[in-house]
Order: structure tokens, then C-alpha cells, then sequence
């Protein structure tokens, strides 16, 4: 026989009994993709972050419930488990009024986010399936492409967001795809972000090229503002004069389609890289 419930610790170290098979889950947070890997269909998250997304056409009638999290929206759900991916014990008290509540990183690795997922979910075999065969189609799809790369090549990602603020990503977004063992690596500045677990940094665009990699993938953003910006820094002395742009390997990118580290995008990644590098069309399906 099931058992019914059992005990998790989540993220920020609460001990939380949970239903052993949640069926009524709402997730808020940006790497809501990961569910995709356990065919389990939320009821609810962040509309906005899911239509920007590939998840949206997985989930056709998932709730919004807005951000910050909604306590009245959420409730009327009747949610019987409530994935939350942000550390504030404020709003974590208020949203655990209605259901079960964990507190997850989205921040950690893609093993570390599926397999912890597998285990609250009841769903610890499909996480250790799904990712073995993650492993084995990137190490393919790196293998594949090691005539076109050349030894400890570096790779950046650079965004402009919130205006004219410059970013370079370090262990979340598009990045993760991008640094393997036999695919790009970080330069120094960014390996030392990983290490601190920092998903991005301010930077300014003088100090652009100690942060600049062998390739880079400059991300278009959405946001006016923005995206003259980075219209403009690549008419630049500065940014023309960077190796990655005199040896014309700067690859632009959609920065609300790719800057995702969840696993259906990560999954999409491994089609569209290729292409990417070698600079062939891609079939979207």
C-alpha cells in the first residue's frame, strides 16, 4: 500500500508533509519547465513567465497567479502542493496558509533541480531516467560538434535588461548550456560567479572585455530601452575590437526564447546549439 504523505525538507530547510503523489501543483517560479520531464500539467504559476516560454504550448490551461504570488487566486485553486522558488520567509508564511509549501532553488544545477523534484513529486525513477538520457544526447550533440570548436574555447553571455544595465550571466539562463566539459568553458571572472552561485552581474561596458570569451552570445532583449542599447554597443570601437567580433563569432540571441536553464529549454537547446554554431537554418517544432 502508498503511503499518503510523507516528510520533505525543502530549500530553506522546512520540513514539510506533503501528499506522496501531488496531482494539484502550483509552481511559481522560472524554470517551471522542469515539470515538463514528469508529464505533470501545473494549475497554476506566473502566466508571463510561461507564455514567454516553449512550456506554453504544454500547458495550455494553467492559472496565473501573479507576481508576487496571489494568496486569494492561489487558494481558489485548491492546490495540494505549492513549489515556490524564492527564499523570502515573509511571503513563505502567507502562501503555506494554503497548502504545502516548499521553497525550491531554481538556481541549482539541472541534476539538482530534477532530482529533488523526482523526489517530492513521487517521481524519483522518471528524474534519474530523464536525466541519464539528458546526459547522453548533450554528451552526442558536444561530440558532434568538436570539428567546429577548438581547446577550452571560452564562451560569455551578455544581456542588456532593465534599461541600460548590462549583465553577463554566470549559472543560470542560456549559460548553462553552453559550459561542458567538452563544450565551451567560463573564463575566469565568470567560473568564480559559478562558484559563488551567482546568476548574473552588473558589469560596465568598459570592463566588457575582461568578461568577453573566445565566443559570445549577446541576447536580444525585449525591453525598447534595452534593446537600442545593444544596438548600440555593437556600433562600438570597443566591441568591434573584442577577438569574438574580429574572428565573427558573436551569435545574437532571442533573449525571452533562450535565456532559460529549465529542462524543456535545455532539451530544445540541444537541437538549436548546433545550428547556432554552424550557422544553418532552424526548423522550430
Amino acid at each position: 500500500m502508498r503511503k499518503q504523505k510523507v516528510i520533505v525538507q525543502d530549500w530553506t530547510g522546512h520540513e514539510v508533509e506533503i501528499p506522496s503523489f501531488p496531482n494539484r501543483v502550483i509552481f511559481h517560479g522560472e524554470t517551471i519547465g522542469d515539470l515538463s520531464v514528469f508529464d505533470i500539467h501545473p494549475i497554476g504559476g506566473y502566466k508571463q513567465d510561461i507564455d514567454q516560454s516553449f512550456y506554453k504550448n504544454y500547458v495550455p490551461y494553467v492559472q496565473d497567479v501573479a507576481f508576487p504570488l496571489d494568496i486569494e487566486k492561489s487558494s481558489r485553486l485548491k492546490p495540494d502542493l505549492i513549489i515556490f522558488t524564492n527564499a523570502d520567509e515573509q511571503q513563505y508564511k502567507k502562501i503555506a496558509t494554503i497548502a504545502p509549501t516548499l521553497t525550491h532553488n531554481s538556481w541549482g544545477t539541472l541534476q539538482e533541480r530534477i532530482t529533488t523534484l523526482g523526489e517530492w513529486l513521487g517521481k524519483k525513477q522518471e528524474a534519474e531516467d530523464w536525466l541519464d538520457q539528458f546526459s547522453k544526447r548533450e554528451d552526442k550533440m558536444w561530440q558532434q560538434l568538436q570539428p567546429t570548436l577548438k581547446c577550452n574555447e571560452t564562451a560569455s553571455v551578455f544581456l542588456f535588461d532593465r534599461g541600460r544595465h548590462l549583465f553577463v550571466m554566470g549559472c543560470i539562463g542560456l549559460a548553462t548550456s553552453l559550459y561542458h566539459s567538452s563544450g565551451f568553458q567560463p573564463g575566469e571572472l565568470i567560473k568564480k560567479m559559478i562558484a559563488d552561485e551567482q546568476g548574473y552581474k552588473e558589469i560596465t561596458i568598459e570592463s566588457l572585455p575582461d568578461y568577453a570569451g573566445d565566443r559570445i552570445f549577446l541576447l536580444i532583449p525585449e525591453n525598447p530601452i534595452s534593446k537600442i542599447a545593444t544596438e548600440e554597443l555593437i556600433q562600438t570601437t570597443l566591441w568591434n575590437n573584442l577577438p569574438a567580433s574580429k574572428n565573427g563569432y558573436v551569435y545574437l540571441i532571442d533573449e525571452k526564447k533562450w535565456n532559460s536553464s529549465d529542462a524543456l529549454t535545455r532539451e530544445k537547446l540541444l537541437g538549436a546549439l548546433p545550428h547556432l554554431l554552424m550557422r544553418t537554418p532552424l526548423v522550430e517544432r
